[in-house]
């Protein structure tokens, strides 16, 4: 098999970024990228490139392709100075949700979707610079306060899980998603992957509960979709969390303003 393709590259390290909420340093980009993606690493991605001093093809791969993306006519990723963490910029959102092309044929215009039932729609909003400032780690801390002060023991030294949470016997797995540029499916399908994933290497023999905590509201539809593969779904609201009727029957919906 040869070297995996510029294309396929290109939406590892897309979607790479996306699960480090946005940025990363190189290193971190890296070793999230062999986590989420190794498994479709070919033989010839993981040889020595020749004139590297032994480093796997795949890392110079994405070295040059995140510098070539830095040079774009629309750059997808910020031009970032060695040591500086790597960073994607609005566009690079947009084509991480599937809006690359979209973006380019109308052009400062943003996908919304958040279904409210099982049918698809599509809306659009103004184009902003939506780089959030709620950034995942934000997000699970203050998930994370919220839920102690209901109780519960937490554990974020899990790596590559994001939360254990313990209660009276009640295992929860948790995960927690960024809705970016109000692309509530890419959110969702990223954390049913993660938890699903999870819990068959992580939890043999046990039955943890899954729940995916999301930076806003995803929109009934998708929280049914939850619902029906038993993963409860909480998210931040205004004036603090709502949840999903699961998450609610196991305690997950912190009743407590962070």
């Amino acid at each position: 098999m040869a070297e995996t393709s510029g294309m396929a590259l290109r939406m590892w390290l897309l979607t790479t970024l996306g699960d480090l909420g946005g940025a990363g340093l190189r290193r971190e980009v890296h070793e999230r990228l062999a986590l989420l993606f190794a498994h479709d690493f070919t033989a010839e991605d993981k040889a020595p490139r020749v004139g590297r001093g032994g480093e796997a093809a795949w890392r110079n791969n994405v070295d040059s392709l995140y510098h070539r993306m830095k040079g774009e006519k629309l750059p997808l990723v910020a031009a970032a100075v060695r040591n500086d963490p790597w960073a994607l910029l609005p566009a690079g959102w947009s084509e991480l949700a599937g809006e690359g092309d979209h973006l380019r044929a109308r052009e400062g215009l943003y996908r919304q979707f958040k279904p409210k039932n099982s049918g698809t729609y599509t809306s659009y909003t103004p184009a902003r610079t939506q780089l959030k400032s709620r950034k995942h780690e934000a997000v699970l801390e203050q998930y994370g306060i919220a839920m102690d002060a209901s109780g519960w023991q937490l554990n974020t030294n899990v790596h590559p899980r994001d939360l254990e949470l313990d209660r009276e016997a009640i295992l929860c797995l948790a995960e927690v998603k960024m809705v970016y540029d109000g692309n509530a499916v890419q959110a969702c399908r990223s954390a049913v992957a993660q938890l699903l994933e999870y819990r068959h290497f992580y939890y043999r023999g046990s039955n943890p509960v899954c729940l995916a905590v999301f930076s806003e509201s995803i929109g009934d539809a998708l929280v049914e979709f939850l619902s029906s593969l038993g993963i409860a779904a909480v998210w931040q609201v205004d004036d603090g969390w709502s949840g999903s009727d699961l998450a609610s029957l196991r305690g997950l919906v912190p009743t407590q303003l962070v």
